[in-house]
């Protein structure tokens, strides 16, 4: 819980019993949002109501697949669902906080959905950041003092330039598991501008074979 949002509760409902002389009571407690609760505490006097809410509801940039505007949901699903995509296993950690410490989180189903957008607001940002460093790259090649010309070729009848400047490219391959019966060979593409050192392409193709045809 945001220690903010318990003190300020705290605040307000010892203020509001010290007033009226009777300690709030709790009226009605909402879980349908997974990790978010909802408390309502009544005044039994004068029937003031308070609302405590243990984390802020959030709403992110990326709408989720197939809506046209993000909606509300707890801050901690998004944590959650940012945790995972740097590599924590999102089954076995939903078994795990729900079964073994008694916490209750969102629905399963919920968490990929979020999960889903995150990733895909991280792919929205990193296709802009690698087109903003391509732009960079051409325009300082372009400058160098030693700079010839540009490449000019034509497809389809229509003629294009291209920079003429060094770059490095790396790679690796490797065969990997995505679950007990496919394994698949993945492989990572990366090129790097000499002229300002930034990436230029990251590349992760991959393939996915049955295990009978990987020998």
């Amino acid at each position: 819980m945001k220690a903010q949002m318990m003190e300020d509760f705290i605040n307000m409902a010892t203020c509001h019993a010290a007033t009226c002389g009777h300690p709030m009571k709790l009226t009605m407690r909402d879980i349908s949002q997974g990790a978010a609760v909802k408390e309502i505490w009544k005044c039994p006097l004068c029937l003031h109501e308070i609302e405590l809410n243990n984390c802020p509801m959030v709403k992110t940039k990326v709408p989720g697949r197939d809506w046209k505007f993000s909606r509300l949901q707890p801050e901690i699903n998004v944590k959650i669902a940012t945790l995972f995509c740097v590599g924590v296993g999102m089954k076995k950690t939903v078994e795990a906080l729900e079964n073994k410490l008694s916490i209750k989180i969102a629905d399963y189903r919920n968490i990929r959905h979020t999960n889903s957008k995150v990733r895909q607001a991280i792919n929205t940002v990193y296709k802009s950041r690698m087109i903003e460093n391509r732009k960079e790259h051409v325009a300082k090649t372009r400058q160098s003092t030693n700079y010839a010309e540009d490449i000019v070729w034509e497809k389809d009848g229509e003629v294009h330039s291209t920079s003429n400047g060094v770059i490095s490219a790396d790679g690796a391959g490797c065969t990997r598991a995505f679950n007990h019966r496919i394994k698949g060979r993945q492989s990572v593409l990366i090129v790097n501008s000499h002229e300002t050192k930034n990436q230029l392409v990251w590349s992760i193709p991959r393939s996915v074979v049955p295990n009978a045809l990987m020998h």
